[in-house]
């Protein structure tokens, strides 16, 4: 994902992922959050363990996540309630 001024990765095995967003410069780490998931269907559930933004460890949020090609589109609402959520993510092989 990218912002203006800002670049997101999102690093996902089997078990787990972990999201971080930076400047494009690379100098600063804006946030980042990472724990487990589970996957059933196109019910993406992520449990956050840890956070750097305040409120968002120990949240479980629920996402629906659909696959087009090596697109990833997630959507849906943070437990943490920072709002809507709707990434696209690239598969980078």
């Amino acid at each position: 994902m990218e912002g203006s001024g800002t670049l997101s990765r999102k690093i996902i095995n089997d078990t787990h992922f972990i999201t971080t967003t930076y400047t494009r410069n690379g100098q600063v780490v804006r946030t980042t959050h990472g724990g487990t998931y589970t996957l059933n269907g196109n019910v993406y559930v992520e449990n956050v363990e840890f956070s750097s933004r305040q409120g968002m460890a120990n949240t479980t949020s629920i996402f629906v996540l659909e696959m087009r090609g090596d697109r990833k589109y997630i959507s849906g609402t943070f437990a943490d309630g920072r709002g809507a959520l709707r990434e696209v993510w690239r598969r980078v092989h």
